[in-house]
């Protein structure tokens, strides 16, 4: 079972979920709230609504999440680092 953007609640939540899915954290600088779920070695699955730079990039390898960029209309199109 996963949690979705569910920032509030991530560290009260954690150990009820498997993985959790963000929409956006690199956007408003909310990354840093799922170290809960990365700390317990489970998955984060990121998707940012822009296009991949270098500094997103490194800043979602560093953070350990699985991430994507899609488009807004989200269509097929899909960017990876």
């Amino acid at each position: 079972m996963g949690l979705k953007n569910d920032i509030e609640q991530v560290a009260q939540l954690e150990p009820h979920f498997d993985f959790a899915v963000n929409e956006e954290c690199l956007a408003y600088d909310e990354c840093a709230e799922y170290r809960p779920f990365t700390d317990a070695a489970k998955a984060v699955f990121h998707v940012e609504y822009s296009k991949p730079s270098a500094r997103r990039c490194a800043r979602a390898a560093q953070l350990g999440f699985s991430t994507v960029f899609k488009d807004l209309e989200l269509g097929a199109p899909l960017r990876r680092c």
